[in-house]
């Protein structure tokens, strides 16, 4: 089973998400209840960034406001805001420090909250070797791997924001921010048990789509198998909410059987 595991780690995964959740003091007319921002980038925007360096000045992210079809999502007058940006996840972060990625799939860590306004919230605290290296040296406030990534993704978040008119200035829709909740990897990878803290699971490349994922059923271990975003038939809610009725299928199928020889 271990063997499986390090196997099943060590594939490509999918990309990393800094999730930013945000109480506005104020209402944001401009957005949907769903909003996509592509940058003007094309190809290079979508390389997973590592470091501040490798995120473009506008960069494609999600935009989600539920206060646009639930009221009680936030007080009269405010909006409730959730902010998705694509980065590298802890594999690939591994990678480019020149470092084994295996010991980063499993780790503590968690996410970061900030008192009043946004930025001055600590990194959580990450263990494990690689881990831990990875984040020294770095800045942004925190002690994470992706403190200054954070820093540098809100940042242009912002000013993405602003030049789409979703608010007057940079400086009024930070102002406008009275608490900020940020998940990065590391706190995917510690809260959910995410491996390398990939948002969806393992990558879509040819050699791991449909069929090429890990099946319902392990053919070499018994009694072990998958559901989930990693597992056939693909990730998103609706395939893995099939995947995982598919695979209740497939145990009772298999109790059944076992019953009847015993």
């Amino acid at each position: 089973g271990s063997r499986r595991a390090d196997a099943l780690s060590a594939s490509p995964h999918s990309a990393g998400v800094i999730a930013f959740n945000w109480c506005v003091s104020r209402t944001l007319p401009a957005l949907r209840h769903h909003n996509v921002f592509l940058s003007s980038a094309g190809r290079t925007a979508w390389a997973r960034a590592t470091s501040p360096g490798g995120l473009q000045r506008s960069p494609n992210f999600y935009v989600h406001v539920p206060t646009r079809t639930d009221a009680s999502a936030a007080p009269a007058g405010c909006e409730s805001v959730m902010v998705l940006v694509p980065v590298a996840n802890l594999q690939e972060m591994a990678a480019a420090a020149g470092m084994p990625p295996l010991h980063l799939a499993r780790h503590e860590g968690g996410c970061t909250s900030g008192g009043d306004g946004i930025g001055d919230s600590g990194g959580g605290d990450v263990a494990g070797t690689n881990a831990t290296r990875l984040a020294a040296g770095r800045s942004g406030g925190g002690t994470g791997a992706y403190s200054a990534l954070v820093s540098a993704a809100r940042e242009a978040v912002l000013q993405t924001l602003a030049d789409a008119g979703v608010a007057e200035t940079v400086d009024s829709l930070r102002a406008s921010i009275v608490r900020e909740l940020v998940m990065e990897p590391e706190g995917w990878a510690a809260r959910y048990g995410l491996s390398h803290g990939a948002a969806f699971g393992l990558s879509h490349g040819l050699g791991q789509l449909a069929a090429f994922r890990p099946a319902l059923r392990d053919a070499r271990v018994g009694g072990l198998y998958f559901a989930g975003a990693s597992a056939r038939p693909g990730n998103g809610v609706p395939l893995v909410m099939i995947g995982a009725d598919l695979c209740v299928q497939r145990v009772l199928e298999d109790l059944g059987k076992q019953g009847k020889a015993d």
